[in-house]
């Protein structure tokens, strides 16, 4: 079976629509990336810096009040 003209144009429009919704995303994602990354940095940082801080470990925080 032959597909028709219309079935083919709509298979097209679709697959250009798909195009255009990705397109619309790259920016999103690309921002999203960069704060996956600059979070990342953020814990290995803090735990990094409460590895430093030794003086505590065992024992829990008290609170104040």
């Amino acid at each position: 079976m032959v597909p028709s003209d219309d079935t083919l144009g709509s298979e097209h429009d679709a697959s250009a629509a798909i195009g255009a919704g990705h397109e619309a995303l790259v920016p999103e994602n690309t921002a999203l990336r960069g704060q996956v990354t600059a979070l990342l940095a953020r814990v290995a940082e803090l735990e990094h810096r409460l590895g430093l801080n030794s003086s505590n470990s065992g024992s829990r925080r008290r609170a104040t009040g």
